[in-house]
């Protein structure tokens, strides 16, 4: 079978006992009788061992709040489960406490500005007594490999995967939290790490969890929910490399539009998901499952556009001293198609001013307002912005023109000076 992603397994809190042939113990006979003569004894061949029974699966009710998620989870699969009566003691789930799991894919909006953020939450649920911790993960390329998200357009074309299906950059992380009936587990998923949204329009985002163990283990059948599919995601499943359908838990399909923004509407998202990115509350750099910010985050780095750039970098700057670098560079990453930031010099810096005056004649947007970008950011001047922060869109071609000539001025002027600040 061909493995997608280098995943980490890690099962804990279950024993295993392979191969117990002890014979049992026999009572002790009341009368003690003299020992028999030895008796020869034919040898026999060893006994054949059975096949493990083929495992099965249990369907969940699907949910009903929000879009319909329908689940059906594999039986006899050791979990970091713990139950009230034994807290010490990792069980195996059970077709009666199956039932009392209730697991959804939501989405809060379903209609999105191009470039804001896209997020989907995952949420499970328990009604009954005890606590678990994730016990299925697969933490690579910076996402976890246990969610598959596909999106196709109006006119019916996938869009691709963020990453090349073949030469993979891995990573690991480990499960955190304990959840209960009173603390759902929650995973925050930024559509934009695993599909590259560019375009405005209608789409359909079908969102799926699976358990790669189960995938890896013949001994369970493929899962139900591959009936449940659509035939043409079930092929593009199988094109893409994820192996089909046979151990998706969990499935859900929502409709979403993108519209291209006005001005005064761009404002306003850039707003709200700065103050949500920067809320009060748990924090980390790293992935949390129950905290939103991350995602906020990733969904900003990983998006083919530049509107967020002054928000990462104010962000960064909380997290990483740059002793002598005082400056950031940020550049589409080509393996990932994501942003990402270099701690940069100030002779570094200046090398990169004079590349970064000619790109504001560029034809892409994108390359002119990063340049821009970095100009002002990083000699503190400004030569033509009229307009209000950061936009992907300005300057335009004939406001590139313009700033060039000033720049060019400006830096004809002040490149010997700006190299010799001190940082």
């Amino acid at each position: 079978m061909q493995v997608r992603n280098p995943c980490l397994i890690v099962l804990v809190g279950a024993s295993f006992c392979i191969g117990c042939n002890e014979a049992p113990e026999k009572p002790a006979d009341s009368q003690q009788s003299a020992p028999a003569p030895p008796v020869a004894q034919k040898e026999t061949p060893p006994a054949k061992t059975e096949s493990p029974q083929k495992r099965g699966w249990v369907s969940l009710s699907a949910t009903s709040q929000g879009v319909e998620t329908i689940s059906a989870l594999p039986v006899a699969v050791p979990h970091r489960f713990w139950s009230k009566i034994d807290p010490d003691q990792g069980i195996e789930w059970s077709e009666q406490n199956l039932q009392l799991f209730r697991r959804t894919f939501s989405m809060d909006q379903t209609t999105f500005l191009l470039g804001e953020p896209i997020l989907a939450r995952f949420q499970i649920e328990f009604s009954g007594d005890g606590e678990w911790e994730i016990d299925d993960w697969c933490y690579v390329n910076n996402r976890d490999e246990t969610f598959m998200i596909f999106m196709r357009d109006e006119h019916g074309n996938w869009l691709p995967d963020r990453y090349d299906p073949i030469s993979r950059l891995g990573g690991g992380h480990g499960p955190n939290g304990v959840f209960s009936s009173q603390v759902p587990e929650i995973h925050y998923l930024p559509v934009q790490q695993y599909r590259a949204v560019i375009e405005p329009g209608e789409y359909e985002i079908f969102c799926m969890k699976q358990r790669t163990d189960i995938g890896w283990n013949d001994h369970y059948p493929p899962s139900p929910l591959a009936k449940q599919m659509p035939p043409d995601l079930l092929k593009e499943l199988k094109q893409q490399n994820y192996g089909g359908a046979n151990s998706v838990t969990d499935f859900a399909k929502f409709k979403i539009h993108i519209k291209q923004w006005s001005p005064d509407e761009y404002t306003r998202m850039i707003q709200k998901w700065a103050d949500l990115a920067a809320a009060e509350g748990e924090d980390s750099t790293h992935e949390n499952h129950r905290d939103q910010k991350p995602a906020i985050r990733r969904a900003w780095e990983y998006s083919l556009r530049n509107d967020f750039l002054p928000q990462m970098q104010e962000w960064n700057r909380q997290y990483t001293i740059y002793e002598g670098h005082p400056f950031q560079r940020f550049y589409i990453w080509e393996a990932a198609d994501a942003w990402r930031s270099d701690p940069t010099t100030r002779a570094e810096a200046a090398e990169s001013i004079p590349q970064f005056i000619e790109d504001l004649t560029a034809e892409s947007d994108i390359v002119r307002s990063t340049a821009e970008f970095h100009l002002r950011a990083w000699t503190k001047q400004s030569f033509r912005h009229d307009w209000q922060g950061h936009r992907p869109d300005r300057p335009t071609s004939q406001e590139g023109e313009q700033m060039q000539v000033a720049w060019k001025e400006w830096w004809e002027k002040n490149r010997d000076s700006f190299v010799k600040q001190v940082p």
